[in-house]
């Protein structure tokens, strides 16, 4: 069977800053630093820095859009590359 070895931590740390535009547009980003491992923050060989930066824009009273870009230094697909994102908002 599957073994976990115990205990295992995810501690982090990050930040985020937003500024309203106008028209309800908003510009942001966000960074963040953690270590998931059994002794976190231990050797500094696995920290993950994570960052985002977006933009909101509304296209009517009830909707808008929202477009990323997002780092993250040990993801699955494409370790140390911004990846490109968009969403629908509806509030």
């Amino acid at each position: 069977g599957l073994q976990i070895q115990e205990p295992l931590f995810d501690p982090g740390l990050g930040a985020t800053y937003r500024m309203k535009l106008s028209d309800d547009a908003m510009l942001g980003m966000n960074l963040s630093l953690s270590s998931a491992s059994e002794a976190p923050f231990n050797d500094g060989h696995h920290p993950d820095v994570g960052a985002n930066i977006f933009y909101r824009f509304p296209f009517n009273e009830n909707e808008g859009w929202i477009i990323y870009l997002h780092y993250d230094s040990i993801r699955e697909y494409l370790p140390n590359a911004p990846v490109p994102g968009a969403g629908y908002i509806f509030k």
